[in-house]
């Protein structure tokens, strides 16, 4: 198993490495005494402008994945740990005044999460905006569904993807 987790250990997620459910049948199994509301690295952005705000522990490191190479020493990644929950309210300054851009999942339960989010992040005065996964496909023809999807697709069409090109312009 891999586990998200940030320096705060107000939340801890654990996944199998091949993708398969838990013994509990589940895809993640939040650790007991978790706050499962609390964004993981939203005290790590520190004084970072832009954050990518995604969902779940898979589009995380994706967002390492594509903040790295594109070389974006202004971007942090921030993840909630799952699209039914409200943003905790003790993280909600560490978004104030920044540029926030959403990725949640090309699902009814994204578009609601993506929503709620943006509206949290609009009270502490966040410039919000949402990318959205809907109708995008990989390489195979598969429907790319999330940021972790988007890691998947070949090389030769990175330039272009829409989300790729500059994760903010």
């Amino acid at each position: 198993s891999w586990f998200v987790l940030d320096s705060t250990r107000r939340v801890a997620q654990a996944r199998r490495v091949d993708g398969q459910p838990l013994a509990q049948g589940v895809k993640a199994w939040t650790l007991k005494g978790s706050q499962a509301r609390w964004p993981v690295g939203a005290l790590e952005s520190g004084t970072k402008p832009v954050l990518a705000l995604v969902e779940g522990g898979p589009d995380l490191l994706s967002a390492f994945h594509f903040i790295l190479s594109e070389g974006r020493a202004d971007v942090a990644p921030v993840a909630i740990l799952g699209a039914e929950v409200r943003i905790h309210p003790e993280a909600l300054p560490s978004f104030a005044g920044k540029r926030v851009r959403i990725f949640a999942h090309a699902d009814a339960a994204g578009d609601r999460a993506a929503q709620r989010w943006a509206g949290q992040l609009a009270e502490v005065g966040a410039d919000v905006d949402a990318f959205s996964f809907h109708g995008l496909t990989s390489d195979d023809g598969s429907p790319t569904n999330d940021l972790n999807d988007a890691a998947r697709i070949g090389a030769d069409r990175l330039p272009s993807f829409p989300c790729l090109q500059a994760i903010f312009p």
